[in-house]
This record gives C-alpha cells, structure tokens and sequence, in this order.
C-alpha cells in the first residue's frame, strides 16, 4: 500500500478529497478527460508523459470506480460516451488541414482548455 509520505504533493491532495468526500475533479470534467485520453491519448505521447495527467487518473479512477474489476458509476459512463461521440463528431466535421493533409484545429473549446490544464497538446493534428 501507498503511503502519503510516497507520493507527491498533488496525489496527497487528491488522496485527501478522497478520504474526505471531497469532489477534487467534478465528475463532469473527470468524463471529459477520460474522454480525451479514450480518443487521443493513443496519438500524443503527451497523455503519457504528463504527470498532472497521471495523477488526476489516479483519482479518476479511484473516485468513480474505474479499475481493475470494479463496475464504474454508471452516470460517469453515460458523461463519457457523450464526451467521446462529441470528439469524434467534432474531428469527423473539421475543416482546417495542414499543410500535410492532417485535419487541424478541431478540437471543441472544453478539449483546448483542459488541454491546457494538463500540458497536452491544443488542437493539435491527428
């Protein structure tokens, strides 16, 4: 078992929103990430790399019960699919190439701004 004292800083206060009921990440923007790393994290070593990306998962996964052989809240499942169907609806309808025929600046404004939040790519081509 993990101890405080072996994580950092951020897991210890997503460790204690946990143990305090406390929501950390509300359950709507947790869909959103899980979303964006269901749809894009295969594209962008990014989603790897990013520890504040690891470290909100960690609670993600914890706090709506998405893990291992654990049934996930069913409205989080319900957020996810929404958020999954907008990503590929918004790619699917882009617009804007690159010069090397990859579509470019389609991602909706929730997927920028939590871009940002995490160090992930903005509107980057796939």
């Amino acid at each position: 078992m993990t101890t405080l004292n072996d994580m950092d800083i951020r897991d210890q206060w997503y460790e204690s929103c946990l143990q305090a009921d406390i929501p950390a990440i509300s359950k709507d923007k947790s869909a959103k990430i899980l979303a964006m790393v269901y749809v894009l994290g295969g594209s962008h070593s990014d989603y790897t790399y990013s520890t504040s990306l690891r470290s909100a998962l960690r609670y993600i996964k914890k706090k709506f019960h998405i893990d291992g052989a654990e049934t996930p809240d069913a409205e989080i499942v319900t957020l996810i699919r929404q958020y999954v169907n907008e990503l590929e609806d918004s790619y699917a309808n882009a617009q804007e190439y690159s010069e090397a025929g990859l579509k470019i600046n389609w991602y909706p404004k929730w997927a920028t701004r939590i871009a940002g939040e995490y160090d992930l790519p903005k509107n980057n081509s796939i």
